[in-house]
């Protein structure tokens, strides 16, 4: 008997990032692995190695030779997804045998009512969804014919419409996850998963990518480090369940809460109540209670997934994903100088090689002791420099304790001293922070744009990285987003708009947050963004003239360019020349410019002015 046939596609993904790679779609995988184990046959499709081209799976599709079809969907290409699925639809239903069409992962779980009308789907999973999928599956293949709201009726984690005009909705939330069921899924059942890391790495080493790993030896500034330290054999590892914390601007805390809330819960009112000026994000579906506190699989378990990767693989960095790897609780500083005490361990004993680093998310608490009195954890930063890590992408978005304690970013823990503590700690110890930024934070004014661009800068030039999204995306599932779209807040969206071919109708999707203030909004305004790519346009215009002047070869641009970049045209825009001339040679001096050169361009800069 022939087993059932599922393909598991990435989706189209956002293309305006700072400084990326393509990287395996790691719960993809899992999925495949969790229904291979179960006897379906699984394979995975990676439209980001293919740039779109679908080599022939859809005319499979039109044969009837898949059982089930099911698509990782984001909101960054939420029209280009849509057609997609249209198509994916158009031929199912020509196919001579019935498949079943299926979104999952973060951005269908947020608006999985309109990925389910939109994209004709059958059906959203939400949540972790392996064994929830696999369920479906086995559903589905033995009551094929059936209406979904029949052989769903069982299934948790589940949404679908149970009308033909796909307006109405039963969504069926998923259970919070044991803390065995945790560890079963993200030890237990992926100690043999199989990624073809191979096929990425080749893919990045193609694009240039490794023309990041720069030298900063004999620079000028003493205390500078090697910015990057940048190998394509990267592997990707998750340890923990969830964020705990409540970003404005995030929807990844709210992920799981999404899944858990029933339609009651999602519809609720929310208002602001007496002597409040705003409403309060504890209130809102979005940053409501978790159904869990965060679950970890232990540090033996990651030590040996570790050694299983090395002897699979043979990588040369680990990067841990996850959004709380430790959290900076006395129970999370244990974790993690528990799991680099292995490491070292292993490293000394010869079971992985010395040279193999770590990098990981990390929050700028997860480095402070709290109490007595909040300091920086030297102890934890020096074992952590024992064991291999090398980076830590750091999650500042401001240096503005206004600005962070904002609606829009929402970190009220974190006060812009612990930043600057944490980030010249790092420094200190030799380490390479790399900084998120977010630059136009909707409620700042100029001088806090100014100031943040000042500090971001100084930081650059002694060797943090700084990844930087210019623009503060509203993704559904957000505080921020929940607060425009219940109209509690002055901040407002622009947004995309998708023309669905077969209705005519128009749907709107969010692209950015307006600032408040008109000079930054008639600023963005000005580069006629109308689709999440043309956030590029901010940058390209002065990055395509700084990497020409500076013979840079490689497709990939260090993120400090694009950061300055976006700088130099804001500067030039506001009429600020002195801080056109300040980037601009911050810009050179950190692409290690000879002097002719610097010469040259400033040269060119001030003929620039002068026109």
């Amino acid at each position: 008997m022939n087993k059932p046939k599922v393909i598991l596609f990435t989706g189209y993904h956002d293309n305006a990032i700072f400084y990326s790679v393509v990287s395996p779609p790691i719960g993809l995988y899992r999925i495949k692995n969790y229904l291979e184990r179960r006897d379906i046959d699984c394979e995975v499709f990676d439209l980001g190695l293919t740039n779109g081209d679908f080599k022939g799976t859809l005319e499979k599709m039109s044969s009837g030779y898949y059982d089930v079809v099911g698509v990782s969907v984001d909101t960054e290409k939420m029209g280009k997804n849509f057609s997609m699925l249209l198509e994916m639809r158009n031929r199912i239903e020509k196919s001579p045998k019935k498949a079943m069409l299926v979104c999952g992962g973060q951005g269908a779980t947020h608006e999985y009512k309109n990925w389910i009308k939109e994209g004709k789907l059958d059906a959203v999973l939400l949540g972790f969804a392996e064994k929830n999928f696999y369920n479906l599956c086995k559903s589905f293949l033995k009551n094929r014919n059936a209406h979904i709201k029949e052989y769903a009726k069982n299934v948790e984690g589940v949404a679908f419409a149970v009308d033909t005009e796909r307006t109405k909705f039963t969504k069926y939330p998923t259970k919070p996850l044991t803390e065995k069921e945790f560890e079963d899924l993200n030890y237990h059942e992926i100690k043999d998963l199989y990624i073809p890391y191979k096929k990425y790495w080749d893919y990045t080493q193609s694009e240039g990518a490794s023309s990041l790993n720069l030298k900063k030896e004999g620079d000028a500034h003493g205390d500078m480090v090697d910015t990057q330290k940048f190998f394509v054999e990267t592997i990707r590892m998750y340890t923990s369940s969830h964020c705990p914390w409540k970003c404005g601007f995030c929807n990844s805390h709210s992920f799981l809460r999404v899944s858990n809330a029933s339609t009651e819960t999602e519809n609720k009112k929310v208002t602001k109540k007496e002597g409040q000026e705003k409403v309060s994000m504890n209130d809102l579906v979005t940053c409501g209670p978790q159904p869990h506190p965060v679950y970890r699989i232990y540090p033996k378990q990651i030590m040996d997934l570790i050694q299983r990767h090395c002897d699979k693989y043979n990588p040369r960095v680990f990067l841990f994903n996850d959004d709380a790897f430790w959290d900076g609780s006395n129970e999370g500083f244990k974790h993690i100088m528990d799991l680099c005490d292995l490491i070292i361990e292993a490293k000394n004993k010869g079971k992985i090689k010395k040279n193999v680093i770590f990098n990981c998310q990390a929050k700028i608490g997860d480095f402070i002791i709290k109490k007595p009195s909040r300091m920086l954890h030297d102890a934890l930063i020096v074992k952590l420099k024992e064991a291999g890590f090398y980076h830590f992408g750091t999650g500042v978005e401001t240096f503005s304790d206004k600005l962070l304690h904002s609606q829009s970013i929402n970190k009220r823990a974190i006060s812009e001293a612990d930043q600057h503590m944490v980030i010249r700690g790092l420094l200190k110890h030799g380490f390479s922070p790399s900084v998120n930024l977010i630059l136009f934070v909707p409620e700042s004014t100029i001088e806090d744009i100014f100031n943040t661009m000042k500090i971001a800068t100084e930081y650059m030039l002694k060797g943090v990285q700084i990844a930087m999204t210019p623009l503060l995306r509203p993704h559904p599932g957000s505080g921020i987003h929940e607060l425009i779209t219940k109209g509690l807040t002055p901040i407002k969206a622009k947004y995309a708009e998708w023309i669905n071919p077969e209705t005519k109708e128009v749907f709107k999707y969010p692209l950015y947050c307006i600032p408040l203030n008109k000079q930054l909004a008639d600023f963005i305004e000005e580069f006629e963004i109308k689709e999440f790519e043309d956030m590029e346009r901010i940058s390209k215009s002065e990055q395509e003239r700084i990497v020409k002047i500076a013979k840079w070869e490689s497709n990939v641009v260090p993120r400090p360019i694009t950061a300055l970049s976006v700088f130099i045209t804001l500067a030039r825009f506001l009429d600020r020349y002195d801080m056109v001339e300040y980037f601009e040679k911050s810009v050179f001096e950190i692409l290690n410019r000879n002097v002719k050169n610097k010469s040259s361009e400033s040269l060119q800069a001030k003929e620039s002015l002068i026109l």
